[in-house]
């Protein structure tokens, strides 16, 4: 864990740590940047450009209250990257504005999103620079946002969500509609304010949502 990193203005979650489990990065105020993955501690490049690289055994990545820093990914972010990723936490980090990047995470199971104040669109394909394959989220079973007070939608193209079992959408008054495609066949709950669902807009009449079980917030 890296907490409280006073005036640090620079962090590097750098391969040298190929053994770590878990990544908890909290309440740095005044970080500007924090990338992920490229070349070791000290800067020399594990690869050519620093193109390939690889934490093996990273499950859990959190971070808390990074209020200015963006999340830079060196070389190249590719489903080889980060092969056992499976949760990913993101509060209070205000400079975000979208996490397209979990498309690369094959075996992500839970996204956890509160208090980010530029998050217009949770993945945006087509803002993104990645070369991404077709799309899907295969393991993903929980959605969990709060407080997102500029979100639009969660996303715009079809995505592949056979898996997801829970979405939880709590303050987030400018998210007035939700993707119908891809959710799967099994039963998806949907946890929000009852005023927030009443009021969600579909496209047409038809559109299919008798997979989705409603959970009003108390």
């Amino acid at each position: 864990m890296v907490k409280d990193c006073g005036d640090v203005r620079s962090m590097h979650l750098s391969t040298k740590f190929k053994n770590l489990k878990e990544a908890d990065f909290s309440d740095c105020s005044f970080l500007k940047e924090l990338e992920v993955g490229g070349s070791t501690a000290d800067g020399r490049p594990e690869e050519a450009e620093g193109s390939k690289w690889k934490l093996s055994h990273l499950e859990v990545l959190r971070l808390k209250a990074l209020y200015e820093a963006s999340i830079i990914w060196a070389g190249v972010l590719t489903r080889e990257c980060l092969p056992l990723l499976r949760e990913v936490e993101i509060s209070f980090c205000h400079e975000l504005k979208d996490v397209t990047w979990v498309l690369q995470l094959e075996r992500i199971e839970r996204v956890i999103l509160d208090t980010c104040k530029k998050i217009e669109q949770v993945i945006n394909i087509e803002r993104s620079t990645m070369s991404i394959r077709p799309c899907g989220l295969p393991r993903l079973r929980i959605l969990a946002i709060r407080n997102l007070p500029k979100l639009m939608s969660l996303w715009t193209l079809p995505l592949s969500l056979p898996e997801l079992e829970y979405v939880k959408v709590l303050q987030c008054p400018q998210l007035r509609s939700l993707p119908q495609s891809g959710m799967g066949e099994n039963t998806t709950v949907i946890h929000g304010e009852k005023e927030w669902w009443n009021a969600l807009e579909w496209k047409n009449d038809t559109e299919d949502c008798s997979s989705w079980y409603f959970q009003a917030a108390e």
